[in-house]
């Protein structure tokens, strides 16, 4: 079984989910740990500041991009930098920097791998030792004694340098690092350039890192605190694993799945391999109860599905209710419409005798006018604006039927997704009985 990632707007794999979930969590030295002391790796040639060893090592991440060939492997790192540190840093040492000896005879890395080390057992919740959460897989019979993760010399084997080479098989540097930018300046006067190569390679190096589950209890880890609420191997097999278990037969299946994964994948990383210790219990204890179903496969993608239906049942309705409201607005404007033109009406005037001008007069001429006003004039002004409340009446009788239509619409959705909601109970309740 492969875990996918579906929150209904994004889709994709274990890693991508991390930029949309809260509950990983990520160790904090690992941003900028690794070179928190990386001058002392200068310390046999150049007076440095951290901060120009920091932008020496953006550049070189820029110069191994623009090379062609981005680094492949921890030992192709090591390698590099090595000689980048002795073409491009030691002959352009910046102003205010001492160039304290030009032999090199005693150049070393221990203060990177010491970082990048530091930042891996955090997020693991494992010392290096061999203490914390892994050490259920240094208990006789051993399986990973010999595998030091402070050792360099023994890097085909050790589990730190195998996580960062799979790393780096997966990390693309053309779009997960910037523009080379002023990358002259960086490499030619450290006083000058940009850690932004730096921040962004350590920003993925720690996505890739995150921590969604242990092996054992939080209890027994490093940092009991911050992993208090991640999943655990242990309390899985506790779950899924043989009836009456005991912490000897978890130990020894752990260690086989461990040397399995090892194998097949070339590392192993509990927060990465989770999907599959679940589905191995799965297969192992013949839980198939849902996997021969009809969500036989990526049971969570298809389940998904129902979900998705409900949220764009929900959302047809919000709709539909946004509509109404939208037409009940326009009903409300044809209605005070209406009202303006009833109240025009009793504004249109009435002509007396007795008024100023020559209409007011007693004479019978002035009579004949204002009889003429009143009856013909008052009268078609008063049809005017009763034909055009009529308007607005005919208008506002369409836009009552809208939205009673609209409503039945809303209840028809409602009654659908009731309807939908009560079938999947049963249906529950049949299943879970």
């Amino acid at each position: 079984m492969t875990v996918y990632w579906n929150d209904g707007v994004h889709q994709t794999d274990f890693l991508g989910s991390l930029a949309y979930t809260s509950d990983q969590v990520a160790a904090s030295s690992l941003f900028y740990g690794p070179f928190n002391n990386i001058s002392g790796d200068f310390d046999n040639y150049l007076s440095s500041a951290n901060l120009d060893a920091q932008r020496y090592f953006s550049a070189f991440l820029l110069r191994a991009r623009q090379s062609g060939h981005f680094l492949s492997s921890w030992a192709d790192l090591v390698s590099r930098w090595n000689t980048y540190q002795t073409t491009a840093i030691v002959p352009a040492a910046p102003p205010g920097s001492q160039v304290l000896s030009q032999n090199l005879s005693n150049l070393n890395n221990i203060n990177l791998f010491n970082g990048f080390v530091s930042g891996y057992l955090d997020a693991t919740g494992t010392a290096s030792n061999f203490t914390g959460d892994w050490s259920i897989l240094n208990t006789p019979p051993s399986v990973i004694s010999s595998q030091s993760f402070t050792d360099q010399t023994n890097a085909s084997v050790n589990p730190f340098v195998q996580a960062f080479n799979k790393f780096l098989s997966t990390y693309d540097p053309n779009t997960m690092l910037p523009d080379n930018n002023n990358l002259n300046v960086i490499d030619g006067n450290g006083l000058a350039g940009s850690t932004q190569a730096m921040q962004k390679f350590l920003g993925s190096w720690q996505n890739f890192m995150d921590t969604t589950a242990l092996i054992q209890s939080p209890s027994q880890s490093t940092n009991p605190t911050l992993f208090a609420h991640v999943s655990t191997y242990e309390a899985i097999y506790t779950a899924f694993g043989p009836k009456g278990a005991t912490l000897a037969d978890f130990t020894n299946r752990i260690k086989q799945f461990y040397t399995s994964e090892m194998g097949t994948y070339g590392y192993f990383l509990p927060s990465q391999s989770l999907s599959r210790w679940i589905s191995t219990l799965r297969a192992e204890n013949h839980l198939t109860g849902v996997a021969s179903s009809s969500l036989t496969g990526n049971d969570s993608q298809n389940i998904l599905i129902i979900n998705r239906i409900l949220q764009l049942l929900i959302r047809i309705i919000q709709s539909l209710q946004n509509v109404g409201i939208a037409q009940a607005n326009k009903l409300t404007f044809y209605t005070r419409f209406q009202q303006a033109y009833t109240s025009l009406q009793t504004q249109i005037p009435v002509f007396l005798a007795g008024q100023a001008g020559a209409i007011g007069g007693s004479d019978q001429a002035a009579k004949d006018a204002r009889g003429e006003l009143n009856s013909s004039f008052n009268a078609l002004l008063a049809d005017n604006l009763r034909n055009l409340r009529g308007l607005q009446e005919d208008n506002a009788k369409k836009a009552q039927a809208d939205v009673n239509q609209t409503n039945d619409a809303v209840n028809q959705q409602s009654d659908m997704v009731t309807t939908f909601i009560q079938q999947m109970s049963s249906l529950t309740s049949t299943i879970l009985h």
